[in-house]
């Protein structure tokens, strides 16, 4: 194992073990006196997250993480109010359809938070990835320009992970 991978993963350990604690000391509000088994339940936590998501190349950015979150409990209101609407309003026209979506954004991380994000914009959900930068989404209303929101997501994802930006 080369060195960078070595510090890669013990700064990612190190992160995941203090917000499991931190987790642990929200839940029981006693850090201290709950630690003899919060401590050893954090450590369980970290290695069991370290083997089924192990440390990626790309890094999310803190200072747009806040930024982003706003964005996302924005469109989740969003799609929230659209799916309550239409389900009070059955007359509403629809025009769903798939539609192919060219993203410009790496495999993994990245990719995989564009696509269950984009499941939450409304009328739009993430079928399946088509190749490196294709995918399938399934849209209620194909008139509504998802392609547009799908855009301005794709540019969020690039700002959070630090990734070069597509928008101007």
């Amino acid at each position: 194992m080369e060195s960078h991978d070595w510090h890669v993963k013990a700064v990612s350990a190190l992160q995941r073990f203090l917000l499991a604690l931190l987790v642990w000391w929200v839940l029981s509000d006693d850090l201290i006196g709950s630690g003899w088994m919060g401590i050893p339940t954090s450590l369980l936590v970290v290695w069991a997250s370290l083997q089924l998501a192990p440390p990626g190349r790309y890094r999310i950015r803190l200072l747009a993480l806040p930024r982003f979150c706003l964005y996302f409990i924005t469109v989740s209101i969003i799609a929230g109010l659209d799916i309550l609407r239409r389900t009070l309003t059955p007359s509403l026209p629809l025009n769903p359809g798939m539609l192919d979506l060219q993203i410009d954004l790496p495999e993994g991380q990245p990719s995989w938070l564009f696509m269950i994000t984009i499941s939450l914009l409304p009328g739009t959900l993430s079928v399946k990835r088509q190749s490196d930068s294709l995918i399938r989404l399934h849209c209620l209303d194909t008139s509504n320009n998802p392609q547009a929101d799908a855009k301005i997501l794709e540019h969020r994802i690039q700002t959070l992970y630090g990734l070069r930006t597509s928008l101007t």
